[in-house]
């Protein structure tokens, strides 16, 4: 059971997303609203 946790850690390179990848993810968050009517939670997409 030792060596389990003695194990070398997995190491993950750094993510390089495109320009217009995270455009677009920052706009669709800008564009999401969350509502809730009664126990339902609705999600609104403004275009």
């Amino acid at each position: 059971m030792a060596k389990i946790y003695a194990q070398k850690k997995i190491t993950v390179k750094p993510m390089h997303p495109k320009p217009e990848t995270v455009r677009f993810l920052l706009n669709y968050s800008k564009a999401l609203t969350m509502k809730k009517v009664g126990n339902v939670q609705l999600e609104i997409i403004a275009n």
